[in-house]
Order: C-alpha cells, then structure tokens, then sequence
C-alpha cells in the first residue's frame, strides 16, 4: 500500500507547493490568475494514508495560453492531481478559465511537479516563427521611438505569437512611452487613449497609473476644474456611472478617449466636471 502512495500521490512538500508552481505556470503561459481558491475537498476523500486539497482557479487570457495552461495541468494528472468543472468562456476583454484542481499528498510518497517550463507538457499546435526582420524592425522603431510603428510590429508578431509573454510586456511598454510622449508633448486626451491601452494589457500597470494621473490633472487645468477620478469597480457600466456623477455617456468617452463603452474593474476614469 505505501509502494502504492509513493508511486500515485505527491510528497507533503510538493503538495505545499502547488500554488506557487501553478502561479508559475500561469506566468510562463501569458495568463493571469484572477482567483485562486482553497476548497473543501471531495466528501469521504482522505485517509491516513493521504491528505487531499482542493481549489477553485480562475485564469483570463488569450485562448491559446489558457489552453497552454490546462495543457501544463492535465499532464501530471493521474500523478498527485485532477481537474473537474472545467470551462473557457469568451468576454467582452478575452478568455476566462475556471476549473477545480485536487491535489493527492502523502507522506510516502516521492512525487514531484515538473518545472513550470517543462516540456514534458501536453503541447498545442505551434505558431510559425517570427522572421528575424520583423524584429529588427521593431528594434529600429523602438530605437527611434517610433511608438505607433512599434506598437503595430508588436501587434504583427502577437498575432503570430499571441503565448510570446515579453511580448506582451512590449505592446505594454510601448502604449506607455506613446502616452508619456504625448502628454509631454501638451496632448493629455491623446495621451489617455494610450495609457488606457496600456491598462488592457496590464490593467495593474504602476506606469500607466501615475501617467494617467498626470494626464487626467493636465486635462482638467486646461478647462479650469479640477479634475475628479473615479476608479471601475466590478459591475460598473458607462451609463450608471454617467447617471451617478450628473453626466452623460458621451461626455465619460470624449473625457477618457474611450472608442466604445467597454471598461474594467480598475480602470480609472475622469469624471467631466462643469
């Protein structure tokens, strides 16, 4: 029965870490963990020969690192864990994934989790490569701070590459430097529309906070008030918020250089005063 354990289950150790390591695979993927839960376990599991945990995961992303992710997961199942309730649905800013993890430890067991990065993982279908050009290119642009052409070779490569995580990291750099440009530059409304881009890719983006900020103070001396910032909470809508503050939809996009009513959850808004 313990040759069993050892062979079925992982270690007490492993099992503590399997936060961090699916954390770990998350990042390594592109995906965000939104929601990681600790669970009761499945009624009558456990004995003293094992310890079983539960939690209830939920990851946004693009669809191809969410698959990535479950791919990582569901390989060592059969070996310490298990998937159950699993589910991908579309949204209005990309994918969410919500699925239980069961994790099997004992204290005879020697299983171990594989890196994050392993390659021994279940492996989608791969994209083409990026041609060393496009590269180069998006080298010289960047160099010259050439922010729109960056940010449409980054865009280019994603679309090829949409798991290539430092990508992203780019495409967020680059709205970043375009919104800093222009506000130094006397355009705080243009300024806006790039630093909320930049907060679609990072919507915690430390820089595109404090720009934002900036650009928000800037905008509002402009028309002499000052300037009132609301922070999107869950639930939040366009026209409740316009409702709440005595203005109109219309008046929140022109002040936030929104295109459509789409917001996040920590999104910041200048509320139109005056």
């Amino acid at each position: 029965r313990l040759k069993e354990a050892a062979g079925v289950f992982l270690g007490e150790g492993e099992a503590a870490a399997v936060v961090e390591w699916l954390q770990a695979c998350a990042t390594e993927c592109g995906v965000t963990l939104s929601g990681l839960q600790s669970q009761p376990g499945p009624r009558g599991a456990g004995s003293d020969v094992c310890e079983v945990r539960s939690f209830h995961i939920q990851a946004t992303g693009p669809l191809v690192g969410l698959e990535d992710f479950v791919s990582r997961v569901g390989a060592i199942c059969g070996r310490g864990l298990s998937i159950g309730n699993l589910s991908i649905a579309e949204g209005k800013r990309g994918h969410t994934l919500t699925m239980d993890v069961t994790v099997y430890a004992s204290p005879y067991a020697e299983g171990r989790l594989p890196p994050a990065s392993d390659a021994n993982r279940l492996e989608p279908a791969r994209t083409p490569s990026v041609a060393p050009p496009d590269l180069n290119a998006l080298d010289a642009a960047w160099a010259a701070e050439d922010w729109p052409h960056a940010i449409a070779l980054i865009e280019e490569i994603l679309a090829e590459t949409p798991r290539a995580a430092e990508m992203w990291d780019k495409l967020y750099a680059a709205h970043v430097n375009y919104g800093y440009h222009l506000l130094q530059s006397g355009n705080p409304t243009e300024a806006i529309a790039q630093l909320n881009r930049a907060l679609e890719v990072r919507p915690d983006g430390p820089e595109a906070l404090t720009y934002l900020q900036q650009a928000a103070r800037e905008l509002a001396a402009a028309s002499g008030a000052e300037p009132l910032l609301y922070v999107v909470a869950a639930g939040d809508t366009l026209s409740a918020i316009a409702e709440r503050y005595g203005t109109t939809v219309e008046a929140l996009m022109a002040a936030n250089a929104l295109e459509t009513t789409d917001i996040y959850a920590g999104q910041e808004l200048i509320i139109p005063t005056g």
